[in-house]
């Protein structure tokens, strides 16, 4: 314990790392391995070819309505032959429309359905342009393209054929521009279509999975005939094929408001059964949860369910998850997917931060219901490491990273995931929890249900039941980029009441955010007693005069994890007159951070005095003690090596004399 009034302890953040349980779900997860902001990020973009991308640019004059595929599976030759029926709306008579369809795929005819034959031709940019004889009338048209041959393998995988232990697989991924690479598409995420029906035609004992509900199941010649109909609104992107040599399970989720919901599971033969089992029983609770949270499943009258596939990693597409393994957060976060994204899509790819923030933002739901406040904290504060492990980006996808095809930053794993889940935490905190979750039930079920939406609209929607305006907080945390550091230093000005200065300094990370408008909690606390203040910070340099009401002895900055900042240097002012107290020495920042095992911690030393130099754990136990002794002044490089020690979080802290300096550091093995 330090004296009072010359030194305050200061628990900035507590720990990181894995979390080593799910109570109420029962589960192990490691979550440094099983983050799917990693899996549906970092691992999507190492298949991306290069292959020039098609434009996502969509022909404003139709709205396609309904769409049925026949697909016959060639595996030896790797091959599809198909036809697709495609009915659109045109609004107003054009002499051609258009789809697109990947180059490498050969049409052999399309026609109307009274069998008249449409002439078409085929742009560079991968435009299918139909332009019969007299042209579109305004109206309702139906279209029949038959085509043949090997898709193109472009964005994460689009069509992948491959060689799995249990046999011959085929599987999509169509994310973000790739559908067009084996359906006739608009490429437009919100162009969703009224329904669809796909047939596929594999050879036995392989089996055909897509979306909505299974229609019926035919042997033909040796070959299986799976008919499945998604009778939701589907965007392009979200329709899929999963064909394997698959065991088939199914759950059933029991809901008190409507009849049991199916969860149906591939999974690859020769794998433990039992094990995929007990994994897949984690989406019960997580459904639970979100219908709580978020509203009704939004695909009832189909199922849920999860289908294996050989990406690494997973994606949401719609009543039927494709997932490389059934790992916790992968589970959690493709199912949150099936509100956020699929039952609301991004208008536009700009606005992709809002469905992956709230997907990856439910994963830490699960743990805020399933485990420990804690638990909880550790998942944020990990997160929060690797966001401010950069000074740049917004969670707003910029316009030239879309028109370039800029896929890793589009699908930023720093960005587009965490960040935007951190964003998304700080607006719950901000309108409070009864606010922020009645305005994402207002989003997804009255505002935009089965359709698409964008940044505005949804910051409309938030704005509108909290009654108040968040242009400032989209400014700066959606928009603009980066993050504040901070400053703290504090006097204390009454000893009996706890009555103190304290004076907050920001510099912004990066310029598009000159200052951040911010709540900032601080928690005082003595042997029995705490309280906690909350200061607005609106300026890049402001002073408050607190009163706790008693005399503290810890000084806790942002407890509940509640601010996205970087650094943060906190020096007490007690007990001098020196006006250049703070500037006495500087605990610099360690390198490299996060680490393993070992870290450097940089130092300058104004002049000489007695030095205490430690490293102390989530609790305030002293794990290191690096310094205690008369050190003259000048610029020192002390070493720590961590072996032997968990995962997490730890503080650096070091005083001199009244003065007090703390940098967290992350240990990741």
């Amino acid at each position: 314990m330090f004296r009072f009034l010359a030194l305050i302890f200061v628990l900035l953040i507590v720990s990181v790392g894995c979390i080593d349980r799910l109570n109420a779900q029962h589960r192990s997860v490691n979550d440094t391995l099983l983050d799917p902001s990693i899996y549906e990020a970092d691992l999507k973009k190492s298949l991306w070819t290069s292959k020039v991308l098609q434009t996502s640019d969509f022909d404003p004059l139709i709205d396609v309505k309904t769409a049925d595929f026949d697909f016959f599976v060639d595996i030896a030759q790797k091959k599809i032959n198909a036809t697709a029926t495609i009915t659109f709306v045109v609004h107003e008579s054009a002499e051609s429309v258009y789809l697109f369809l990947s180059q490498p795929l050969e049409i052999t005819e399309v026609l109307f359905p009274n069998g008249n034959k449409i002439p078409y031709s085929r742009n560079l940019d991968q435009r299918l342009v139909f332009s019969p004889i007299g042209g579109f009338a305004k109206g309702r048209q139906t279209l029949i393209i038959r085509y043949t041959g090997t898709p193109a393998r472009t964005q994460f995988g689009s069509f992948t054929f491959e060689d799995h232990a249990s046999g011959p697989a085929v599987w999509t991924l169509s994310e973000p521009f790739g559908a067009s690479d084996w359906h006739p598409s608009s490429n437009n995420p919100a162009d969703k279509i009224d329904t669809v029906k796909v047939r596929v035609d594999v050879p036995y004992p392989l089996k055909a999975v897509s979306n909505g509900n299974l229609l019926a199941v035919e042997e033909i010649n040796g070959r299986n005939r799976f008919t499945w109909l998604s009778s939701y609104p589907i965007s392009p992107y979200l329709i899929s094929l999963a064909i394997g040599n698959y065991d088939e399970f199914t759950l059933w989720y029991k809901s008190t408001n409507r009849d049991s919901l199916p969860i149906v599971n591939y999974m690859y033969k020769g794998q433990n059964l039992n094990t995929l089992k007990s994994q897949a029983a984690q989406t019960l609770g997580m459904m639970a949860l979100f219908e709580e949270l978020f509203g009704p499943y939004p695909f009832a009258k189909e199922k849920y369910g999860h289908a294996q596939f050989g990406f690494g990693g997973g994606m949401e597409h719609q009543t039927i998850s494709s997932m490389y393994n059934l790992s916790y957060f992968l589970v959690a976060h493709e199912l949150a997917h099936q509100w956020f994204g699929d039952k609301v899509t991004n208008a536009r790819w700009n606005d992709l931060w809002i469905q992956e923030g709230f997907a990856t933002f439910a994963e830490g739901l699960t743990v805020e219901r399933f485990n420990t406040p804690q638990d909880y904290k550790n998942w944020l504060i990990q997160r929060r490491t690797q966001i401010i492990a950069q000074p740049d980006g917004s969670v707003y996808v910029p316009n030239e990273a879309i028109q370039s095809r800029n896929l890793n930053r589009m699908f930023n794993s720093r960005l587009t995931y965490r960040k935007a889940a951190w964003v998304l935490h700080m607006l719950r905190r901000q309108m409070g929890d009864s606010s922020f979750f009645q305005g994402a039930r207002k989003y997804l079920n009255e505002e935009r249900a089965y359709g698409a939406a964008s940044t505005e609209d949804f910051k409309k929607v938030m704005e509108s039941v909290y009654g108040s305006s968040l242009t400032t907080f989209f400014q700066q945390w959606v928009y603009g980029e980066g993050h504040p550091n901070l400053t703290l230093n504090y006097r204390i000005t009454n000893a009996f009441t706890g009555s103190a200065t304290v004076e907050i300094k920001q510099n912004s990370s990066h310029t598009s955010v000159p200052k951040f408008e911010f709540p900032l909690q601080l928690r005082f606390a003595s042997d029995t007693k705490d309280t906690l203040i909350t200061l607005n910070v609106r300026e890049s340099s402001q002073s408050f005069n607190v009163n706790p009401g008693f005399a503290w002895k810890t000084l806790q900055v942002d407890p509940n994890i509640q601010l996205l900042y970087g650094s943060l240097v906190l020096t007490s002012l007690e007990n001098t007159s020196e006006p250049d107290l703070p500037g006495r020495f500087v605990l610099g920042k360690p390198y490299p951070n996060p680490f393993n095992p070992e870290v450097a911690i940089p130092i300058t030393l104004s002049k000489s005095e007695r030095l205490h130099l430690r490293v102390v754990d989530m609790n305030g136990r002293t794990v290191a003690q690096l310094v205690d002794a008369l050190v003259p002044g000048g610029t020192y490089t002390y070493h720590w090596n961590a072996s032997g020690l968990a995962s997490g979080l730890y503080m650096v802290t070091a005083t001199q004399g009244d003065q007090f300096q703390v940098q967290t550091v992350t240990l990741i093995k």
